[in-house]
């Protein structure tokens, strides 16, 4: 046997062991763009290999042609998906999108069906002929279909070509060595399947060697240069996928190119925009248009409004060509909605929150109004003057002024209820309350201290001064008349007066000395004022 009849079938099975290892290590990465075409490249590749060396093996004619028709699959599917992998790899899906794929599957699959029933009809295959001496080889006779199926694989490769050179001319370095290498890949089964076809390499077909040795280069620039790793993305599919919204202006500030998201935003319809005025096209955005021609070495941020609850930021950069001259503008319109929606929200929310602390504090008042004043007069309590007099005696001390304290009393308040009634009586301490408000200053504390029983705290007052007030409460009470239920009631009041610290020195002895003073007040006909002397005040 010829040394090449053991030499062919060891390349082409170890052709196949590589392209597979590498099919397998792609795979794990088939999710990552062009990776899952590039991995059934290689297994297209290995399956090729696998049976064109069982056929180099097989002895006859039939057996070498079954081996030949299963190698089939591989040939032409090979062509086909490596197609695919570039038009992924160098993002081009946008112009040949996957609902097309099938498209590109119907020579090959119609050639598989005739390799297979050739038989029939010899449209791949006219006929085989053995060569002498060289068992391993058969040289297979073209039929019609043949020639179509291989213009076709050329288009294919042709194409995958043109993508990848296209790939070195417009992606940067890294990409550019990435490209140079499935370029340098792809042409090697191209070489050899040209050899095997002009009859050069009669009965040996080197195209899946060839293919091998695009499997080794591609599993090299798999692990070293990171082909699937790092694809290429080109700027049309990065400015068509922008979720902001872009604009270019020329340094006339005519359109120069507006992304999808652009048209959406600013409910642009039609496509004869490029080189049209912006002032035209974007005739419905005014404020738009003043920030977009802004002088081209500025930069400019604003906020803008494009519908109810729609709000954009803006950002308006100058571009600058190669020599550093102004190009034109770039507007960038990034969809702040939600951001302002949240900002909204929280304000809402911050104006809510404020309302209710209003209100807590408002309730907070009302229920420290309801514990320091009496609800019938509106007069402070008991308690509050409790509190308060102690705190007015001090400041007293402390300041040195004197205080005056008078205690008022109803005189034959149980005659009023008894003849009126009691809401008569209610009627009677309210209006005698709101009297007293109204005559009070605002240093003065008026307080009712229990049933018809009121105080009157008077700071900065002396004996005359509030001895010349009590009379003047008294006679204008008096002259009051209260209405309720058709009948006028009057009144008169007795008042005691103490003062501080002429008849006492602290709160209880003060309260005590004009009590006693009321007590005289009453003792002597009732509807009177009366000074407390020293001896009911304990000091004589």
């Amino acid at each position: 046997m010829p040394q090449t009849t053991i030499v062919y079938p060891i390349i082409l099975f170890s052709s196949a062991v590589l392209s597979l290892l590498v099919a397998v290590l792609t795979w794990q990465r088939r999710t990552v763009t062009g990776g899952l075409m590039l991995s059934l490249v290689l297994f297209a590749i290995a399956e090729w290999c696998l049976f064109a060396g069982l056929e180099t093996l097989a002895v006859g004619v039939p057996a070498k042609v079954f081996w030949g028709k299963i190698s089939y699959i591989g040939i032409v599917s090979s062509s086909t998906f490596l197609l695919l992998f570039t038009i992924e790899y160098s993002q081009l899906t946008n112009l040949f999108p996957s609902s097309r794929y099938p498209l590109l599957w119907i020579i090959p699959i119609v050639s598989l069906i005739l390799a297979f029933t050739n038989d029939m009809h010899g449209l791949i295959w006219s006929g085989f002929t053995p060569i002498a001496d060289e068992p391993y080889r058969l040289i297979y006779h073209r039929g019609p279909f043949f020639w179509v199926m291989l213009t076709y694989m050329y288009t294919e490769l042709a194409a995958s070509l043109v993508i990848i050179i296209r790939d070195l001319i417009v992606f940067r370095e890294q990409y550019w060595r990435q490209a140079l290498w499935i370029l340098g890949a792809s042409i090697f089964p191209i070489i050899a399947n040209v050899l095997y076809v002009v009859g050069y390499t009669p009965g040996l077909d080197l195209t899946p060697v060839g293919f091998s040795l695009t499997g080794a280069m591609i599993s090299w620039s798999l692990f070293r240069l990171q082909l699937i790793d790092l694809t290429p993305i080109s700027q049309s599919v990065l400015i068509e996928n922008l979720a902001d919204g872009m604009v270019v202006l020329d340094n006339h500030f005519r359109i120069v190119d507006m992304n999808p998201t652009a048209r959406r935003i600013l409910h642009i319809n039609s496509d004869e925009i490029i080189g049209k005025p912006s002032s035209t096209i974007l005739a419905n955005w005014q404020e738009l248009v003043s920030l977009c021609n802004q002088p081209l070495n500025k930069q400019v941020e604003t906020q803008m409004v494009v519908d109810q609850d729609i709000y954009f930021h803006v950002l308006v950069s100058p571009m600058l060509d190669n020599r550093n001259h102004p190009a034109g503008n770039l507007v960038i319109l990034h969809d702040i909605s939600q951001q302002k929606s949240a900002e909204f929200a929280l304000q809402k929310a911050n104006e809510r929150l404020q309302s209710q602390l209003a209100e807590i504090q408002r309730l907070q008042d009302n229920l420290r109004q309801q514990a320091i004043r009496d609800s019938l007069t509106g007069l402070f309590n008991r308690r509050y003057l409790e509190e308060t007099l102690e705190r007015e005696l001090s400041r007293a001390v402390r300041k040195k002024y004197p205080l005056s304290l008078l205690m008022l009393d109803i005189d034959h308040f149980k005659m009023v209820n008894d003849t009126y009634g009691h809401a008569a009586g209610d009627a009677v301490l309210q209006s005698l309350g709101n009297h007293l408000l109204s005559y009070s200053r605002k240093l003065d504390i008026a307080c009712r201290f229990g049933g018809e029983e009121f105080v009157l705290v008077l700071a900065e007052s002396d004996a005359a001064s509030a001895l010349k007030r009590a009379e003047e409460w008294r006679a204008a009470i008096e002259k009051m008349n209260v209405i309720h239920a058709a009948n006028t009631i009057h009144i008169t009041v007795s008042i005691g007066i103490a003062v501080f610290p002429q008849h006492a020195e602290n709160m209880k002895d003060l309260l005590y000395a004009a009590d006693q003073a009321l007590y005289t007040a009453k003792k002597t006909g009732r509807n009177r004022v009366v000074l407390c002397t020293p001896q009911q005040a304990g000091l004589s």
